[in-house]
């Protein structure tokens, strides 16, 4: 249970790039508590993991059973880490890469 939970506080802090101090304040937790969950080595009661289940937007049960469809954060984490290997381009790279983009969207459109 304590992994399952780390997994999905992992994902989901990864996924807010919010340092620990700010996110923890957001969930209405202290620092030192957030780092023990995010570790794994945390143990929260039942009344912790529907507050933070609550602040996440999941069930409880999801948290207790790290079931978070985690290909779906797979594929933010790596768009994530896209955006910010696109964003350190220079700018004349970054303007080519969104005329690149455009494009490719537009192959998307339905045709009439």
């Amino acid at each position: 249970m304590q992994k399952n939970i780390a997994d999905v506080l992992c994902a989901k802090r990864r996924l807010s790039g919010k340092s620990i101090e700010t996110w923890a304040a957001e969930l209405g937790i202290s620092p030192s508590t957030l780092q023990d969950y995010l570790k794994g080595i945390g143990n929260p009661t039942i009344h912790m993991v529907e507050h933070l289940a609550e602040k996440l937007g999941v069930e409880p049960l999801a948290l207790l059973s790290g079931d978070m469809e985690p290909e779906k954060y797979q594929i933010a984490l790596l768009l994530l880490d896209s955006i910010k290997a696109i964003s350190d381009l220079p700018q004349p790279k970054r303007l080519r890469f969104a005329e690149l983009f455009l494009d490719l969207v537009q192959l998307w459109e339905v045709e009439d």
